[in-house]
């Protein structure tokens, strides 16, 4: 069985997946909406292209952020399981 640590860890892991690609798929919606007006190629277009943006900038900045506490609690897990045993 994992330990909270090793759990935390894969949680915030996940996180920083999945946080930049929710904001992502937000603003693509909230393009789409706003460039109505412009036909529906271009609105797709725009919004697939800001969303994906975002995406991208947001996963990287979001990995180099957390990386290092991700390696802490992985650390820590180790630690743990080392004085289980």
């Amino acid at each position: 069985m994992k330990n909270k640590t090793r759990l935390k860890a894969e949680a915030l892991e996940t996180a920083i997946g999945m946080v930049p690609l929710i904001g992502s798929m937000i603003l693509a919606i909230v393009t789409v909406d706003a460039t109505e007006p412009l036909g529906m190629g271009a609105s797709f277009l725009l919004a697939f292209g800001a969303s994906m943006s975002v995406c991208c900038v947001g996963f990287v900045a979001m990995r180099a952020a957390y990386t290092p506490v991700v390696i802490a609690l992985r650390a820590a897990a180790d630690q743990e399981t080392e004085a289980g045993r």
